[in-house]
């Protein structure tokens, strides 16, 4: 039977919006940063299956190594002593340049946080939306991260501002620190700090919800948060919303506002994910495993050092100084030089693959992806 010519151009013509579509859907999920050349050259991106979807013209520079999450990046070039900045979608497509005296930094919740130099020269900061126009204008000292609707600003202490750019929580309410470096909400609760340098949490109408009596604390993570009494690792325990402690410190305890080291015993390290904590345990020769929130030993201490989980994956080195990969069951999923891990957005994994830092890593070009099943998907070719 012969298939009439007008059904065979349907055929193909449905055929391609199909393979259009797909390929739009794969440009519009994250893009992972590579350099096509060591010395941290030739920026180019590749999708979660570890192909090259983007590569940016030469003379095109970025000085972060980001994931491509939203609608555009800002790279730039550089003539004498001038930078020009761009927008570039996700096709690798130039969409906008720049005025000389504005200075794209990163997008965030469909905005794009922007620094002008105000007066006396000093950097101001404020938002442009998606088609480039200003919706607030360059004021802040500073500009975070949106998270659940909100950002953090800087005048005075710290506030936060919602999309619309309005204040919704009083610049003042907090004070900025190295401990709070990136102020933003987590499951409805932010952290702040006071002036005297401790630490507490508040929600979104800016009300105290735990009491500012700790050192430092971390975001919440599945209602858990680490937090510590102290400066040392063995006065960190792990809390509920509530401030309840649900693992108490085991390093030492409090004495006259000091805490005291207590060497004998084990103490947590790290923050809370996955259901697990990293813990160091002083009776077996400093080793390091992990428990769970009920402090029962589900990974045995038997490595010199343990970092957190990310993605299911944990970086360890055995007492006898060797590099490895865990998953969450303790199976050593590789075996090498892994210095240095980090989880893109549960979709991807990078891990440094020579010694060093992670900079000197990204400069040699010495880092792989892994996707969530620990399958490699980009290698820099040597």
């Amino acid at each position: 039977m012969t298939i009439p010519s007008t059904i065979k151009s349907l055929f193909f013509f449905c055929f391609c919006i199909i393979i259009t579509v797909v390929h739009e859907a794969s440009a519009q999920g994250n893009l992972y940063p590579i350099y096509e050349k060591a010395g941290r050259q030739h920026h180019a991106f590749i999708d979660v299956s570890g192909k090259k979807v983007i590569s940016l013209d030469t003379a095109l520079h970025l000085d972060d190594f980001e994931v491509f999450k939203s609608k555009y990046i800002f790279p730039y070039k550089v003539k004498g002593t001038q930078r020009t900045y761009f927008a570039v979608n996700k096709k690798g497509k130039v969409v906008h340049e720049f005025p000389s005296d504005i200075t794209p930094l990163r997008m965030t919740d469909n905005l794009i946080v922007i620094m002008k130099k105000g007066e006396f020269q000093l950097p101001e900061y404020g938002l442009m939306n998606e088609s480039f126009k200003i919706v607030l204008q360059p004021t802040y000292y500073a500009i975070y991260d949106f998270s659940e609707g909100l950002a953090a600003v800087e005048r005075s202490g710290i506030g936060f501002i919602n999309a619309q750019g309005k204040e919704v929580i009083k610049c003042g309410t907090s004070y900025m620190g190295a401990k709070l470096s990136t102020p933003k909400f987590k499951e409805g609760l932010a952290r702040f700090m006071t002036h005297d340098g401790k630490m507490g949490f508040m929600d979104k109408t800016g009300a105290v919800v735990i009491q500012a009596t700790f050192h430092s604390v971390n975001d919440f993570q599945d209602g858990i948060a680490r937090a510590c009494l102290a400066e040392e690792d063995g006065s960190c325990g792990y809390i509920n919303k509530k401030g309840e402690w649900v693992l108490q410190p085991e390093g030492g305890k409090m004495e006259n506002e000091k805490f005291v080291v207590n060497r004998q015993g084990s103490v947590f390290i790290g923050g809370y994910s996955d259901n697990l904590i990293a813990k160091r345990t002083y009776e077996k020769g400093r080793a390091v495993g992990y428990v769970n929130l009920q402090n029962q030993w589900l990974i045995p201490a038997t490595y010199w050092h343990a970092e957190e989980f990310k993605n299911g994956y944990a970086l360890v080195v055995s007492m006898d100084g060797k590099d490895a990969i865990i998953d969450k069951n303790n199976t050593v999923m590789a075996v090498g030089i892994f210095q240095h891990m980090k989880a893109f957005d549960n979709d991807v994994i990078l891990v440094t693959t020579a010694r060093g830092t992670y900079l000197d890593n990204l400069n040699t070009n010495t880092f792989a992806y892994y996707d969530r099943s620990f399958k490699l998907i980009w290698k820099a070719e040597k």
